[in-house]
């Protein structure tokens, strides 16, 4: 089974520091937005996770990808892997918002979205 590390990493004080430690744990593959909101705000740090991963493990870029940007992260970065919510807007349930169980705007993942993104990729090669 492989491991993902989540985007705790965007977190840590020296993501160097923290990529080593995850390729000493084995960790296969580390989702990151660079330390930034957006993966595309992040590139810079995730170019410099790529190199200290320098192969042990895969930097995979994640956060406020979509079909229409995508091609910025894998134009500027050699990814093997990207992550994205490939979600829209839909209608909440009342008694989910009486509750206090979703907040006021959920997403839902689009089909359409995952198909724009997949053929986004396809070109970006």
């Amino acid at each position: 089974m492989e491991t993902t590390l989540h985007r705790c990493i965007d977190l840590a004080p020296d993501l160097t520091a923290a990529v080593d430690q995850a390729a000493d744990l084995y960790i296969d593959r580390i989702l990151s937005s660079g330390s930034t909101v957006s993966a595309l705000d992040g590139i810079d740090h995730l170019r410099r996770m790529m190199k200290t991963a320098d192969g042990r493990l895969i930097i995979m870029p994640g956060a406020g990808l979509t079909p229409e940007t995508v091609h910025q992260i894998t134009d500027a970065l050699p990814v093997r892997e990207v992550h994205a919510a490939c979600a829209t807007p839909v209608a909440p349930d009342e008694r989910h918002l009486a509750f206090g169980f979703i907040g006021s705007a959920p997403i839902a993942t689009s089909a359409s979205e995952v198909r724009a993104m997949k053929t986004a990729l396809e070109k970006a090669g």
